[in-house]
């Protein structure tokens, strides 16, 4: 059985932003979570919330901004070998979901939650152009489905 161990950053993040000279420059934006993993590598997950209806044929909110990307992606660099950086969207669904709209759903105080996240590779490898204004990164529904997995696959 694999074992991680999820550290969820907010200290660290100083220290190391000081130690790799970027504190005088433009701050990067913290990350959620270093999980050591015994499986393979050690993710660090960026969880987005979003609110969903649960119902099928509604469009799954799975926008990021392109700062998000890039913060991550230097975030990865920092810590080099043996991570990989990962986006996990959070779902706040007003109902119980049917079973094919997530991989991973479960309930917390009357209200369901759906899991899903993407490899930063796999999403930046698939963001299309957005016409927003405020430059989000974002891919179409077809691809999301495509490269997304089960929380467990990053862990």
């Amino acid at each position: 059985m694999a074992v991680a161990v999820a550290v969820a950053v907010a200290v660290a993040e100083r220290a190391l932003q000081y130690k790799y000279g970027v504190a005088g420059s433009k701050k990067l934006q913290s990350f959620d979570l270093v999980v050591y993993s015994e499986s393979g590598n050690n993710p660090l997950i960026d969880v987005k919330g979003r609110k969903h209806s649960g119902q099928t044929g509604r469009s799954l909110q799975h926008w990021v901004t392109r700062d998000n990307v890039s913060f991550l992606e230097a975030w990865s660099g920092i810590f080099g070998e043996g991570f990989e950086s990962a986006f996990v969207f959070l779902l706040w669904c007003d109902s119980q979901p049917p079973d094919a709209l997530f991989l991973a759903a479960f309930e917390f105080n009357r209200c369901w939650d759906a899991v899903l996240a993407v490899w930063m590779g796999d999403y930046v490898g698939h963001v299309r152009d957005h016409p927003a204004k405020w430059d989000p990164a974002d891919l179409s529904a077809a691809d999301f489905d495509r490269v997304s997995v089960r929380i467990k696959k990053l862990l």
